[in-house]
């Protein structure tokens, strides 16, 4: 089963900062025999706490959640969430606690689950569904049917993540904690709510915060120099060959950003395999051992090239307000500082609306180019209404590349839309000639536009949360933009005994020199490499 195909869950929790408000919840109360909703003025359910146990092994995290709700009111309740989760995780293990009886999900497709689902809270039986909302890839949704009176649900939520060298050498992991309200351009992605299952829809919305407790161990092949958060106290006791590491936090979480801590190994820069061993008793891919390879190719001096036209895309939109337009700005001014001698840039605005800096083309980087950039980089504010980041995207894939410059064009935003699908179909289709990369700023932007879009144009991208390790992120980045791509990659494995092998993906991942590529391959039972 792939990853993708493993995401195909629904399940709990959301802040939205603007508000204050740290979980958001739709709450149907359930219908009495003669289908009449029972009117209630007050309910009140609440996420009592959530404790997560992280195991990390490399470059690879394993996640158990428990996840405590109170049905504090004096009726049973239907109850649907949502659970901002890292677009590329795989959630494999889904079950939930409800008056002692143990609820193990299963995976399905999604039509079907959602059928059983709905014919059994219907005969009032208590019932859980999962899936990944529709719309995005870093947001599950969950629906607790029949919540019985008085009592608490635990579920038990388990998932899978690969971790990254980034460009200081740090391997961070995110908890998130934080889901932004997102902007629609249309009404056709307006929420919605799938479930027929009959009952008067409540919305309610939770003020009171939540108790998080993080224990997390570190271990591998990988000796540990130290580990870090920008955003929490930890307590680390790292043993003395640095071979194992133990992280609590040290006091309260405050549930207004995400959870992180930042691994630094004293050689994160060496290729390192990890084969996971598979279920003998399982069939197809389940039976087969899954080797992990971590590279770190490097390309030649001559790969790199000043001869680049450079778009940056540059979020202006309501929900930047603040803190994220700050750093935007400090962004942008970084990156056009640090720009090469001999490229031509341009900037693009946009909200639901765009403004370009220089409509006749890019420009010269220049000292009177850089000038009125700096002077836009300064007056900058988040003044241009919604989210609408299709419409720069087009205006840009209709203009024609200038001749003899690979053009790149740099994203930064706080990725808060709906039609993530749409915006990454169009840079997947401009991806042959133009390169796209992505700076997500501030809390709980969204992996899934940001990572994706990086993905999809064949770039790479970086998550920028209150500035930290801002010019090593966008250093990082300028070298990849002026390093020309790799073509005609080929990967070869000596196994005993000779056999196929299946590589993940098909097409291996974009090369850029020094930085971590993580290829996949299946290997039959018995096979040494």
């Amino acid at each position: 089963m792939s990853p993708n195909e493993l995401r195909s869950y629904k399940w709990a929790r959301a802040p939205d900062r603007e508000h204050g408000d740290f979980i958001k919840m739709i709450v149907r109360p359930v219908l009495s025999k003669n289908n009449e909703s029972i009117d209630r003025e007050v309910v009140n359910t609440k996420l009592q706490s959530v404790s997560s146990k992280v195991t990390v092994r490399g470059f690879v995290a394993h996640v158990a959640a428990t996840l405590i709700y109170s049905n504090d009111s004096d009726q049973n309740l239907q109850v649907e969430c949502s659970f901002p989760i890292d677009e590329g995780a795989a959630l494999y293990k889904f079950e939930a606690e409800i008056n002692d009886r143990q609820i193990v999900a299963q995976c399905m497709e999604k039509k079907k689950a959602t059928k059983i689902y709905e014919e059994a809270v219907s005969t009032g039986h208590s019932a859980v569904l999962g899936s990944q909302d529709e719309r995005t890839s870093d947001i599950l949704q969950l629906a607790l049917g029949n919540f019985p009176a008085g009592t608490t649900a635990k579920l038990h939520l388990s998932f899978v993540m690969e971790l990254q060298v980034k460009s200081d050498g740090g391997v961070p992991f995110v908890l998130p904690a934080i889901l932004n309200p997102r902007y629609s351009p249309d009404e056709q992605n307006a929420r919605h709510y799938p479930l027929n299952v009959g009952l008067t829809t409540v919305q309610l919305s939770v003020n009171s915060a939540y108790s998080l407790s993080v224990d997390a161990e570190i271990m591998g092949g990988h000796q540990i120099a130290r580990v870090i958060s920008q955003t929490d106290a930890l307590n680390v006791n790292l043993t003395e060959d640095g071979s194992s590491a133990k992280v609590t936090q040290d006091g309260g979480f405050k549930s207004d950003h995400d959870w992180s801590m930042v691994i630094y190994y004293s050689n994160a820069y060496k290729t390192h395999l990890v084969r996971e061993t598979g279920d003998r008793a399982g069939t197809n891919i389940i039976k087969d051992d899954v080797l992990m390879i971590n590279l770190f190719p490097e390309v030649p001096q001559e790969s790199y090239s000043n001869k680049n036209e450079i778009i940056f895309i540059v979020d202006r939109s309501g929900s930047m307000r603040g803190g994220n337009m700050q750093s935007a700005r400090a962004t942008l001014l970084l990156f056009l500082k640090s720009l090469p001698p001999g490229c031509y840039f341009n900037i693009i605005s946009f909200g639901n609306r765009h403004e370009v800096l220089f409509p006749e083309g890019s420009k010269e980087y220049t000292e009177e180019s850089l000038s009125r950039a700096m002077q836009l980089q300064e007056e900058m504010d988040a003044d241009m209404g919604g989210t609408e980041i299709l419409r720069p995207l087009q205006y840009l894939y209709g203009q024609k590349p200038r001749k003899g410059y690979a053009r790149q064009l740099i994203l930064l935003t706080d990725g808060q839309v709906w039609n993530v699908d749409n915006v990454l179909k169009l840079v997947a289709q401009n991806a042959t000639d133009t390169r796209a990369f992505a700076v997500g700023i501030g809390e709980g932007a969204s992996t899934a536009l940001v990572k994706g879009i990086a993905r999809a144009g064949r770039g790479q991208a970086e998550m920028v949360v209150q500035q930290d390790n801002l010019q090593t992120k966008v250093m990082g980045l300028l070298q990849k933009m002026v390093q020309e791509s790799v073509h005609d990659v080929k990967v070869t494995a000596d196994i005993n005994p000779v056999s196929s092998i299946k590589m993940y993906p098909k097409v291996p991942p974009v090369i850029f020199g020094g930085s971590h590529l993580t290829i996949y391959m299946r290997l039959p039972q018995q096979t040494e490499v």
